[in-house]
């Protein structure tokens, strides 16, 4: 089915990737996550820069499960989007702080 109409986006995106701030993680951690889980998103990264770790978590029977962990180095494979890889070396080597 596809989501996007001529005038919106009708209905939850396959992948969405969260990158942290200390002012919204609170949020972004309980409040959104609930809310992509709820709408079916298929899979949701969440990118914490202080911690330089990413997080991927996959829907399964309508609840997030987490997938992958890697902190600082190693990869991430997305399942929804075959063959996109990234290395948290390339995330995190230039990111300020």
């Amino acid at each position: 089915m596809n989501i996007i109409e001529p005038q919106r986006i009708n209905g939850a995106p396959d992948l969405v990737v969260e990158i942290l701030s200390p002012v919204t993680a609170y949020y972004d951690l309980r409040k959104k996550f609930k809310v992509y889980e709820r709408c079916g998103v298929k899979e949701y990264w969440i990118v914490d820069p202080e911690e330089k770790s990413v997080q991927v978590f996959l829907i399964k029977e309508g609840r997030f499960v987490l997938d992958q962990e890697a902190e600082q180095t190693g990869e991430i494979s997305s399942c929804v989007l075959s063959g996109f890889t990234v290395r948290l070396e390339s995330i995190f080597e230039s990111w300020p702080g």
